[in-house]
């Protein structure tokens, strides 16, 4: 025992500063799924996917060029794993407030870089498309949903021949709405021209739009997921660890590594003090 207090009682500060660094890059550099406790607002979007499996989303993609802020950008990341290990067919298609030319490029680069397709076996145009960019003004979501576009943003073909399309004329025939957003009409937005319209349920990731958005849950709105901590329990149910842990667990685990130090510093403190070995730091203290 009184190894121990010796051993933390002469740690020199630039160890306890190595290890709240290293603390903090090992899950940086290999994402932990640390025990979390998972939102019932997370719980019941994730429930909603897994019980939708095999069917078709409409993507109302709201979140400008890269994703906003890397909260938004994982929360795309995330939902979209796990609709894909779903086997959920996607039809992407930005518009809105938020969205930009760019915001097609963005959601093709999500699915190529963290090898979507590849892991899923998912093929553009049969189990995903990307729809060219309607934009800025909620008519624009109103286009959206009734599948007013000639070809797609991708390959330039008509909807006519992408396979993905059969059976459907607009958004009354897919089977729910996903949509993302930084800005808090969007709510209101798309759950008129989605659901009041045709009756399609929404699951939302936002940003800075959680009151507003909880505010439609049970009509019109499925769920929410919120940024970063949305994005790690999504990714937590889904068991494929991505951004969200990414993000999270080298906080909490900088944060645990922190407490203990502190804890065990304060430990040695009253265990010396108990020993009789601390009176001469008492009576500084006095003197002081």
């Amino acid at each position: 025992m009184s190894g121990i207090l010796k051993f933390v009682e002469s740690m020199n500060p630039k160890v306890f500063t190595v290890l709240l660094i290293v603390a903090m890059v090992i899950p940086l550099a290999i994402p932990i799924a640390l025990p979390m406790s998972i939102s019932e607002y997370s719980q019941t979007f994730y429930n909603y996917i897994v019980n939708h499996k095999g069917e078709t989303c409409l993507w109302a993609a709201n979140t400008a060029a890269f994703g906003v802020t890397t909260g938004l950008h994982a929360d795309i990341v995330a939902v979209m794993d796990a609709l894909f290990k779903n086997d959920i067919k996607v039809i992407i298609a930005p518009c809105g407030y938020t969205s930009n030319v760019l915001t097609n490029d963005f959601f093709l680069y999500v699915i190529d870089n963290y090898k979507l397709a590849t892991k899923y076996g998912k093929t553009y145009g049969v189990d995903y498309v990307s729809m060219p960019w309607l934009g800025n003004v909620e008519s624009a979501m109103a286009t959206v949903a009734q599948f007013g576009w000639d070809n797609d943003y991708k390959t330039n073909l008509p909807k006519s021949q992408l396979s993905i399309f059969t059976g459907l004329t607009d958004v009354g025939d897919v089977d729910f709405v996903v949509t993302d957003y930084g800005h808090c009409l969007v709510t209101d937005e798309v759950i008129r021209q989605f659901y009041t319209n045709y009756g399609r349920e929404i699951l939302a990731m936002e940003i800075n739009c959680f009151g507003p958005t909880v505010a439609y849950i049970g009509t019109g709105m499925v769920s929410v997921i919120d940024g970063t901590q949305g994005a790690a329990e999504i990714e937590t149910l889904n068991g494929v660890p991505g951004l969200g842990l990414t993000y999270t667990t080298p906080i909490s685990v900088l944060l645990t590594t922190f407490f203990v130090l502190l804890i065990a510093g304060n430990v040695v403190y009253w265990a010396k003090r108990a020993l009789g070995t601390g009176k001469e730091v008492v009576k500084e203290e006095v003197k002081k």
